[in-house]
């Protein structure tokens, strides 16, 4: 089982069924092939329940650092002087 912790503190596993997505490339999808083959192919995308950040594991092996995606519409980014917060994507 694989773990971290979101930037939020959250901790992330890749064995949680809730908050844990496979993605295939829709060319690379073959219902003919071993399961063990299309996995190994697969993108693993990890969702951080507190936040909805998305973590993709674009490659694979140890030591691969995840990409960070953040939901503008969830995830405060900035906090102004008055103590207000602006959301990405605000107008």
């Amino acid at each position: 089982m694989a773990s971290m912790r979101c930037k939020c503190g959250e901790h992330l596993r890749d064995d949680d069924p809730e908050w844990t997505l496979t993605v295939f490339r829709f060319g690379e999808f073959d219902v003919d092939e071993e399961s063990a083959d299309l996995l190994s192919r697969s993108t693993d995308i990890w969702r951080c329940r507190n936040c909805d950040r998305l973590w993709a594991f674009w490659q694979r092996g140890s030591g691969v650092v995840p990409v960070e995606y953040v939901n503008p519409l969830k995830t405060p980014i900035a906090t102004s002087v008055e103590g207000t917060t602006e959301e990405s994507g605000a107008s």
